[in-house]
């Protein structure tokens, strides 16, 4: 069968992702959450799930998870306008942490997210 359009697609897609999502190492959490965000799918059930597997594995990423994950899953987030105050408080902590070593692309995704995105 061919695909006519994402909504085809979709579903199916977030439906396997889910049944694997305790398996996805942070960069591919990451990814998921910005291509959907990308895709405009705004589907807050399944960012709900993202988020809380994000919030139990985000406790014990590493610098570079902090660096480059953790402020593009906070961009994911905010460019679909989906707000989920637990994420935020774990990207918040977990960035607080270690600012002075977030690389520039980092330092302004947060400052983005927090500023104008989730005021």
């Amino acid at each position: 069968p061919s695909l006519t359009s994402l909504v085809d697609v979709m579903p199916e897609l977030t439906e396997v992702a889910w049944e694997r999502l305790d398996e996805f190492a942070p960069q591919e959490l990451a990814n998921i959450c910005w291509g959907l965000a990308e895709c405009d799918w705004e589907d807050e059930f399944f960012f709900g799930l993202l988020a809380d597997t994000i919030n139990k594995k985000a406790q014990r990423w590493g610098k570079r998870q902090v660096d480059l994950d953790l402020p593009q899953v906070a961009c994911s987030f905010a460019k679909l306008g989906i707000v989920n105050k637990p994420l935020m408080r774990t990207v918040a902590d977990r960035s607080m942490g270690m600012m002075r070593q977030i690389n520039d692309w980092g330092l302004c995704a947060l400052t983005w997210v927090f500023t104008e995105a989730l005021p």
